[in-house]
């Protein structure tokens, strides 16, 4: 019995460090901070330059952006905004400025040895080397080129900068609506237009996209008793390297325009009808070209 008693009682012994060893799991739910919306005013780059960097930080995020004020913003906890925050703050940095020095040259006398041997064919811009600067020196002092114009044009790295050098040449045009014919005066661009766009890089070089569009009026046409120019259209699309300071030259301009003398007998050919007798008529060609030099600098902070 005693045996029996003590099998039992050791077998309830046995069984106490089993219950005891066997711990309460208790789980108390941790809140986690509410959402709050945040924003930041924006100090240098504007707001649609900033959206592609904010898709790449959070695709998922419903960012609010107010172009009008400068500010993006976004409704989400203080620790991730946090994150958010700084991403945005290292893109937010000042936009190179950069100054472009532009001569535009004049050469009237196309023919000479100086301007075939360079310019003739330089339809494309390059950068200017100690020759062609040392030609246009030459050409400037002979009186075969002169400086007509020196504009100097500022704006952002990654803005495009337009020159536009040339005149609006008024037409009427006739439109027909309804039966009813109506006369329009409108205006057509001739000249040269110079779509320039700089990105400053950091090792302090110049990369530029220049787009050139050259318009020019060969003659009229016809329509609906008006007399519509008819323009020849020819653009150049190039992107260059360039060091700070350093200038980018292209030409290939040419305008050509005949002139008409009478040379006459004088008293002699004046008298009406007999006067033909003693007159002479000349027609004689010129032809121009313009030269354009684009010198970047890139302004400090």
């Amino acid at each position: 019995m005693t045996s029996i008693i003590m099998a039992m009682f050791g077998l309830i012994i046995t069984c106490i460090p089993i219950v005891a060893q066997s711990p309460i799991i208790q789980y108390s739910p941790q809140k986690s901070a509410p959402e709050s919306f945040h924003y930041v005013y924006l100090k240098h780059i504007k707001t649609t330059q900033l959206l592609t960097t904010l898709q790449a930080v959070c695709p998922t995020c419903d960012w609010s952006v107010n172009h009008a004020m400068q500010s993006v913003g976004l409704r989400t906890h203080d620790a991730q905004w946090a994150v958010y925050r700084q991403a945005i703050q290292l893109v937010d940095k000042p936009v190179s400025q950069v100054r472009l020095a532009i001569d535009i040259i004049e050469v009237t006398n196309t023919e000479s040895d100086r301007y075939q041997q360079l310019f003739s064919h330089l339809t494309d811009p390059i950068i200017q080397g100690d020759t062609i600067k040392t030609m246009l020196q030459m050409m400037v002092s002979a009186g075969q080129a002169t400086i007509v114009s020196s504009p100097t044009l500022t704006g952002s790295s990654g803005t495009a900068i337009t020159l536009m050098v040339g005149e609006k040449i008024p037409y009427v045009r006739t439109v027909e609506t309804n039966g009813y014919r109506n006369h329009q005066l409108e205006y057509l661009n001739s000249g040269i237009t110079i779509d320039i766009t700089p990105y400053v890089h950091y090792a302090g070089t110049i990369h530029m996209d220049i787009d050139l569009t050259y318009n020019t009026v060969n003659g009229y046409r016809s329509d609906m008793g008006m007399d519509l120019p008819i323009v020849a259209n020819r653009q150049s699309t190039v992107s260059l390297y360039c060091k700070a300071g350093e200038s980018i030259v292209f030409a290939g301009f040419i305008d050509k325009a005949n002139h008409n003398t009478i040379e006459k007998v004088p008293f002699l050919g004046d008298i009406p009808l007999l006067g033909l007798l003693f007159q002479r008529k000349l027609t004689t060609s010129h032809s121009t070209d313009v030269i354009y030099r684009i010198t970047p600098h890139q302004l400090p902070h």
